[in-house]
């Protein structure tokens, strides 16, 4: 009597979700071997998906064939054997060489039966079905992508919301996961800290699942988090980049900060020292490396804070020598003093802003047009990146980082878009937030913190250099266009009063000479508020936090 391998296979994945369980597999082929008096020789299962090769039950089952251990194989149907051509082509090949022969419920395939070419058809089909299964699924996620949700579990701090399919807030670990982000941007934990913070004082553990979780979080998954551009927004995915509708954890400037820090290769900082000034906010003047800083002590016990150039450069020797940070404060301050504004000329800038606003109506409306265009070209060509994606002639790698640098572009298009139809670039309110920063960050730097102190300088100032020990430093555009103002009116307007302003004048404003291009410098601190959102984030986190105080007397 003839003896068979009975193999029975059922896959833990979705191809599988309507076949039989192995156990009403093997009650069919029993019966089967029954009714063409079969002997079976051993029974195999095995739960494992049949689309790639290299299951062990399998292999090791087509070995014993081949070695002549039994006749042929018992099986529900031939896609129990293979879904993928390197499987179908063994046990095509062990029929042809070692006669092998198969028995299905319903068809006997030998190789003298001349039937070889129906196996060909039937791997063929199962193979195919295996590939329109994975297009389908593409096919899915990439839509549930690009209408901005998550087809995956939701990352640490957020919950996978069943009854709506959304990510929502996980509302015992949202907050905890932001203070792990606050003390990153804090610039004096490494991943190390954090992760002993939050599982010795916070009491953080992952949320528990069906088998894992509810454990104390490690250091790998603290810079997943901390890496993971899903936290301001963005869903990065091996389909590409997308824009998500869940809230954001941070902002996109912290999460840049953050990449900055992290890029230093996360070496330790002091758990006890925070030096505002260091980490790349000043460059050195004479070499161009960053300005770091360290405490000393001196021979009497006393102890004191230097900034000084890093010396990192290869090709420099630098000389540029310590400063106290007593004295880097003192000139950031005289910096700020120097942009403030008296009671006088802040009346006169804004009847003029308020004569200018009017006529940018129409610029806005302009504006709005082509704003419009614009992402209508960003919507073609990111359809047109796509069409070729499909086609095979963009490589994935290239085709991820054109899709992103498309969609951070669509982000900052429709954000600005949304802000002038709200009418949030005004010129009015513009000038008089500018205004309200340039009159009172000097006063807020005194009494700031030292992380709020770095906050400030980074909003109202760019690029500071320390040269000689002199901090040199530029003012923000907004506040340059202050300046400006502020020293014509100096030189041509010394004897200003406001009460003698006189009549508007078309397209100048009141009392302004044509050597002044007014109109030029206002429509500039406006085209900086509406382009650069990084800035625009600093500076109304750096508002909101000072605006509440009480003016000075």
């Amino acid at each position: 009597m003839s003896t068979f391998f009975l193999y029975a296979r059922k896959s833990t994945e979705s191809e599988d979700r309507q076949v039989l369980s192995i156990e009403a597999q093997l009650k069919e082929m029993k019966q089967t071997a029954s009714r063409f008096n079969l002997k079976i020789k051993e029974i195999l299962t095995e739960s494992k998906s049949a689309k790639e090769p290299g299951r062990p039950v399998f292999n090791d089952m087509m070995k014993r064939l081949y070695k002549g251990e039994a006749d042929g194989l018992l099986c529900w149907k031939l896609d129990r054997l293979a879904r993928n051509p390197i499987d179908g082509a063994s046990i095509i090949w062990a029929m042809k060489q070692h006669g092998i022969k198969i028995y299905t419920p319903s068809q006997s395939y030998s190789h003298e039966d001349e039937n070889t070419i129906l196996l060909y058809i039937e791997f063929g089909m199962a193979q195919k079905y295996i590939d329109d299964l994975s297009k389908n699924v593409t096919r899915g996620l990439r839509m549930k992508l690009e209408k901005g949700g998550w087809p995956s579990l939701a990352p640490l701090g957020y919950l996978n919301d069943r009854a709506s399919g959304n990510i929502v807030k996980d509302p015992e670990r949202f907050e905890l996961v932001r203070k792990m982000w606050d003390l990153m941007l804090s610039g004096s934990h490494s991943i190390e800290r954090i992760t002993e913070i939050a599982n010795n004082e916070w009491g953080f553990r992952t949320r528990k699942l069906k088998r894992l979780g509810g454990r104390p979080i490690t250091k790998s998954t603290v810079y997943k988090i901390l890496t993971n551009p899903f936290y301001y927004g963005f869903m990065r995915h091996n389909l590409g980049f997308y824009k998500g509708n869940h809230k954001p954890m941070v902002t996109r400037e912290e999460f840049n900060c953050v990449q900055e820090l992290l890029g230093r290769n996360d070496r330790p900082k002091s758990k006890n020292h925070y030096f505002p000034f260091a980490g790349g906010l000043i460059k050195c003047g004479v070499c161009g490396c960053s300005i770091t800083a360290e405490y000393t002590t001196n021979r009497h016990g006393s102890r004191y804070t230097y900034y000084h150039c890093s010396k990192k450069s290869r090709s420099i020797k630098c000389p540029e020598g310590s400063i106290r940070v007593e004295r880097l404060e003192q000139q950031f301050a005289e910096f700020l003093k120097s942009l403030e504004i008296d009671d006088r000329l802040e009346e006169w800038i804004l009847k003029n802003v308020e004569y200018l606003d009017t006529e940018n109506q129409l610029i806005s409306a302009d504006k709005l047009k082509s704003l419009g265009r614009t992402l209508e070209d960003n919507e073609r060509q990111t359809a047109e990146l796509n069409r070729m994606r499909y086609k095979g002639l963009l490589e994935d790698q290239e085709f991820l980082k054109e899709k992103a640098s498309l969609l951070q572009e669509k982000q900052s298009l429709e954000e600005r878009l949304e802000c002038l139809q709200n009418g949030e670039f005004g010129l009015l309110p513009l000038v008089q937030k500018t205004i309200h920063v340039a009159r009172y960050a000097n006063l807020w730097f005194q009494s700031a913190t030292p992380k709020e102190k770095r906050e400030i300088i980074e909003t109202v100032g760019s690029n500071p250099i320390l040269k000689d020990k002199n901090v040199l430093i530029q003012a923000q555009i907004p506040f340059t266009v202050l300046k400006n103002i502020k020293k014509w009116n100096s030189v041509k307007n010394s004897r200003f009063e406001p009460q003698s302003l006189g009549k508007l004048q078309p397209k100048r404003g009141p009392g302004l000479p044509f050597g002044f291009s007014w109109s030029t410098e206002i429509n500039d601190l406006r085209t900086f508020w509406e382009e650069d959102f990084t800035w625009r984030d600093k500076f109304e986190h750096i508002y909101g936090i000072f605006v509440d105080m009480d003016r000075p007397e």
